[in-house]
Formats: structure tokens, sequence, C-alpha cells
């Protein structure tokens, strides 16, 4: 059975979004500023970028985690 759903993620969901404020804010509908209109690109960017931050500095962690077991097994600390 194929699944012939449409599955959307947050990046397009925030690409439509700002494409529909860039295009309101260009015919005049709204006069938000242009942080405003970017504003759903900028949340998926800083919403990656902290992922990536919390990701490396849990690999940080396990890594020196296991160079402190590697350590205390033949240095016998």
């Amino acid at each position: 059975m194929e699944n012939s759903g449409v599955s959307i993620d947050l990046g397009s969901i925030a690409i439509i979004l700002t494409i529909v404020f860039a295009v309101l804010k260009l015919s005049g509908i709204v006069t938000w500023s242009w942080w405003i209109v970017f504003l759903p690109i900028l949340a998926v960017v800083a919403l990656s970028t902290v992922v990536l931050i919390l990701i490396l500095l849990g690999v940080s962690v396990w890594n020196l985690h296991q160079h402190h077991k590697f350590n205390k097994k033949f240095n016998g600390k």
C-alpha cells in the first residue's frame, strides 16, 4: 500500500509563510517590518542552530566520558 499523503516539514512551512508575508508587504496590504516578514525563516534557522549546538555538546560530553573511562581502565586512576 502506497502512502499518497502530502508531507510538509517545518522548513517548507517557513518558506511558504515567508513568501506569503513578502507578497503581502510588497503589495502594501501589511506594513510590517522586514524582520517580521522573514521571521519564519529566521525562527527555523535559530531552532536548527540550537539543535546543532545541543548535538555538538552532547557528542563532546560523550567523547569526554569515553576518554575518561579509557584512561581509568588503562592507567588505573
